[in-house]
């Protein structure tokens, strides 16, 4: 038998429970009474900001452009539960979209994380970590990093991550998924269906709606001393809508830093076969390095870069490209960069006879 003071407590709680989100005749709505439950929300974002224009085989007028201006909302919940959005305003506007929203759910510790929702995809480190331009070296993304990872790159699915640290900056590093997957869009009246297309245009297949396929990938990656990080990708899933044909792509990266210097290298390969048996092989390669020099309270970093593709469609799809450029930090301590850089495009078909140049300045800000 319960006491009477029990008993009282209990409707109390009972009471309290069954009113709790009855807030009749009180301002506000549901945000505020979220705020009344301790929870801890933030607010940043990015913009970025460019110049550019394009001479020979890929002439393009000058053109100022406001790629991005996106904003993250999220919060701590409870020390176990972070939500988090990252909403995309590019190129003034035009195109405006959800990059990714995603829960985090901490299981133990730093060792198991659950991610759920649309996230971006542990592919290589560029994806997930590296491609906001105010972190990013150089103004444009390695041409691997768009045709073949085809960076900004989300999925809808589920993800289990997390690291073993044997010091501050030593760690064995791992991320699992099972998402929806690439999906090539078949907009034709014809009876076949369409393969074989670019993996960039297979993006945004976020409900699956032609097959129950699922695609699953993974990255694992070591830093065994603090200067340097390895790490090893993959992910295969059907890429058709009738689920016959599959897209495999495997990666690999590696990142460098010492004092200024800080050195990346990735390679990455895709194999997407086709109905005749045959398939198609994809292969992307860069290296990129930079230092940082300390001018009074600011950095001055040059970049050089040199990245190529290949994409089994012929040599006119075939390119290498050179990239120069330096970047200023006003503020060592903001997430504030000026670039400015010029690029060198060979393309297979053409050689030396019809190369491309490119010139861009960009002002990437965190905030």
């Amino acid at each position: 038998m319960l006491a009477q003071e029990d008993l009282e407590v209990e409707t109390l709680n009972l009471e309290a429970l069954l009113n709790e989100d009855l807030a009749s005749g009180e301002s506000g709505s549901f945000g505020l009474r979220l705020d009344e439950k301790g929870i801890r929300p933030f607010l940043h974002g990015y913009m970025v900001f460019a110049g550019s224009q394009g001479f020979g085989a890929e002439e393009a007028p000058f053109s100022f452009d406001l790629h991005y201006f996106n904003i993250f909302v999220g919060a701590h919940i409870a020390d176990f539960l972070v939500p988090e959005i990252q909403l995309e305003h590019e190129h003034g506007g035009e195109q405006i979209l959800i990059r990714y929203a995603q829960l985090d759910i901490t299981i133990v510790d730093e060792f198991l994380l659950l991610r759920v929702g649309k996230f971006l995809v542990p592919m290589g480190t560029f994806n997930e970590y590296l491609y906001p331009e105010y972190i990013a070296k150089a103004t444009e993304r390695a041409f691997m990093h768009r045709e073949i990872i085809p960076v900004s790159w989300a999925e809808v699915g589920v993800q289990l991550r997390g690291k073993w640290s044997w010091s501050e900056r030593t760690n064995l590093n791992y991320a699992l998924f099972v998402v929806n997957g690439l999906e090539q869009n078949d907009g034709s009246a014809t009876i076949a269906v369409e393969e074989g297309g670019l993996i960039r245009g297979m993006r945004n297949n976020y409900r699956d709606e032609h097959n129950g396929d699922k695609a699953v990938g993974g990255r694992l990656g070591i830093r065994a001393i603090p200067q340097l990080e390895v790490g090893l990708s993959g992910y295969t899933g059907a890429y058709t809508e009738d689920g016959a044909q599959r897209l495999s792509i495997g990666a690999l990266d590696l990142a460098f830093e010492v004092g200024g210097l800080v050195l990346h290298a990735d390679y990455t390969v895709a194999s997407q076969s086709l109905a005749s048996g045959d398939s198609k092989l994809l292969q992307g390669a860069s290296l990129q390095g930079s230092y940082k020099f300390p001018v009074s309270t600011s950095w001055l970093e040059p970049v050089l870069r040199v990245d190529a593709i290949t994409l089994d469609q012929g040599d006119e799809t075939d390119r290498l490209r050179a990239t120069a450029g330096f970047n200023v930090y006003p503020d060592v301590d903001l997430p504030f960069v000026l670039k400015a850089d010029y690029s060198l495009t060979l393309n297979q078909a053409a050689g030396l006879d019809a190369p491309s140049h490119g010139v861009m300045g960009q002002l990437g800000l965190g905030f």
